[in-house]
């Protein structure tokens, strides 16, 4: 099961960093794809979008109308928040038992699959993908966020986060 992105946004830090246009790296085709999951699952057809700010302004009136939503990026790989503290720059924690998916852009599961609703044919069933867009975790970046364990005892940690409010 996924981390929502409802639940994320809840986060002060991802609500930010999803809120900002990330560089658009591809030009002519339609790189931002939204994935929405129903009570029957992941839909098809999904929404794709040319702009980021396309895409962002397409979710944001449906955020409460579906289980969960994703942006996805088509071709780009993208790392996580930065958090800037104490003068140093770390990436954004992520929740136990989750992966950061570059290109879902979030924490997600990773897991094998024999069939996935992105993918039309999965030549290595035991790869561990990405549960909401089947990319490879063998080909992803791994992001340690090495977060000084005083960050999260600050009253302002994330909520979420270890040591971070859940008020």
């Amino acid at each position: 099961m996924n981390i929502t992105l409802r639940k994320l946004l809840q986060d002060p830090l991802y609500k930010k960093w999803f809120a900002k246009i990330p560089q658009e790296t591809s030009v002519g085709t339609f790189p931002w794809r939204v994935w929405v999951l129903t009570k029957k699952g992941w839909t098809k057809p999904k929404h794709d979008f040319k702009t980021y700010r396309e895409a962002y302004n397409w979710i944001v009136p449906r955020i409460n109308d579906y289980q969960d939503l994703v942006l996805y990026s088509k071709g780009h790989e993208f790392k996580p928040p930065i958090i800037k503290y104490r003068g140093k720059r770390y990436y954004w924690p992520t929740p136990p038992g989750y992966n950061w998916c570059g290109y879902c852009r979030r924490p997600t599961a990773f897991s094998m699959f024999s069939h996935h609703h992105a993918l039309t044919h999965i030549a290595d069933p035991m790869a561990f993908r990405c549960t909401i867009c089947g990319a490879r975790k063998k080909f992803q970046k791994q992001f340690e966020s090495n977060l000084p364990a005083s960050y999260y005892d600050r009253e302002l940690a994330p909520k979420g986060t270890p040591g971070g409010t859940s008020k």
